[in-house]
């Protein structure tokens, strides 16, 4: 199953793999260090918190729907804030997570 990755362009994702393997293969494709803490938000800003998965090798796949579109998004712990890394302003995103 595929989903949609918008940053300076949008891409697809393959989820059928462990969730640490997707979110290491978006790092990669656009060039985020590996030190940052990501996850994924959909467009209107809701976290997948797939940075707080107890299973890291669980399948990606059962956490999305086909052809959903997700924003990648950084993560600070210590103020409890993310932020969307994209050019596009009317998808950047800077909020509180609980």
């Amino acid at each position: 199953m595929l989903i949609y990755i918008k940053h300076d362009e949008q891409f697809l994702v393959n989820t059928n793999c462990p969730i640490s393997v997707l979110l290491q293969y978006v790092r990669t494709k656009l060039e985020i260090a590996e030190s940052e803490l990501v996850d994924l938000c959909d467009e209107q800003g809701v976290l997948k918190l797939l940075f707080l998965s107890q299973q890291p090798q669980e399948n990606a796949s059962r956490l999305f729907s086909p052809r959903e579109t997700f924003i990648l998004c950084t993560i600070n712990r210590e103020s409890s804030v993310y932020t969307s890394l994209t050019s596009d302003e009317s998808l950047r995103l800077h909020a509180h997570y609980k």
